[in-house]
């Protein structure tokens, strides 16, 4: 008796978890596709971009507030190559894929947030760095909390002093909001110079973080999924609300990311109507860390005029 109520109770865990996935389906016909390019950005971090020797952005950027998509769309197909080949990189990773497209699309419902990316799959590189996973796709968002990401999009995280950057000294820090340390060291960044905890929990109530979500891939397998938020660190929610699922098709990998409107402390509210950015940032190749390619930032709307329209269905 014991063993069939077990039995039983494994089968309406399924079912139900079965029943909850289809609740998400979502017909992406009509849907528009916003071709992404992400390209290998080699070891170019805020500081980096800020470097008017280096960078002859950097008074477009920092005085004039120009985002990086304004003056270099169209660049991705050219910077990459060039990064992997070591031109800002003095450890690139051996036969790591420069550039690609994401084909990204965007819908809402009464409840729900849906995005639809989808990607060409392409062969290892010369070594493996995550063991655990092929490919991880990652999508960071803001709703305006963060006004530097609307210019910068990944880079607003991405510093000199961070993990595998040139001023890295075996710190081990991870991405962060130049707003969350004391000082920032030109061409160097934050270190370990942080603000208070109440500083901190001050920025996270009010707002002031960037959200990501992200898939964790590997062939033939469901896909598994972390959200979380990045201001001190990158930090993980002990209880992620985003959802999804994933599939091959054909050479291709389709990843689809399904998260409830509503907010939290560590999840922005999505509203009809207001305008966000993302960057997206993928992981291929068993690639980690810095090693990944990225994109420019992107306007998004539910309902609205942007570069990445979100469809209510």
């Amino acid at each position: 008796m014991n063993k069939l109520k077990k039995t039983l109770k494994i089968s309406l865990i399924l079912s139900t978890t079965i029943l909850s996935g289809a609740s998400y389906a979502i017909d992406w016909s009509g849907v528009p596709v916003t071709k992404i390019p992400v390209y290998y950005a080699g070891q170019t971090g805020m500081e980096w971009i800020l470097n008017k020797r280096e960078h002859d952005g950097a008074a477009r950027y920092k005085k004039r507030k120009k985002p990086c998509l304004e003056c270099h769309e169209g660049d991705e197909v050219s910077f990459g190559p060039n990064q992997v080949k070591g031109k800002t990189d003095v450890s690139p990773y051996p036969d790591r894929r420069a550039t690609g497209i994401i084909e990204t699309q965007a819908a809402y419902d009464s409840n729900n947030f849906y995005l639809r990316l989808k990607w060409p799959k392409v062969g290892a590189a010369g070594k493996s760095m995550d063991n655990k996973f092929d490919t991880k796709i990652t999508v960071m968002l803001d709703d305006g909390g963060v006004e530097d990401f609307a210019q910068g999009g990944c880079w607003t995280v991405c510093h000199q002093d961070s993990i595998g950057m040139p001023k890295d000294n075996n710190q081990k820090i991870k991405k962060y909001l130049s707003n969350s340390r004391k000082k920032i060291v030109k061409k160097v960044g934050g270190g370990i110079n942080y603000k208070s905890d109440a500083d901190i929990k001050t920025m996270l109530n009010s707002g002031e973080y960037l959200e990501f979500w992200q898939a964790q891939l590997n062939l033939g397998k469901p896909a598994s999924f972390i959200d979380g938020y990045i201001l001190k660190d990158r930090m993980i929610n002990k209880k992620t609300v985003v959802a999804g699922s994933s599939k091959e098709v054909g050479n291709d990998w389709v990843v689809e990311f399904v998260r409830p409107l509503a907010g939290s402390t560590e999840h922005k509210t999505l509203a009809e109507g207001k305008k966000y950015h993302i960057g997206i940032a993928l992981h291929d190749q068993n690639s980690k860390g810095r090693y990944h390619i990225v994109s420019f930032e992107y306007s998004l709307t539910l309902g609205g005029d942007s570069l990445i329209k979100a469809i209510k269905k």
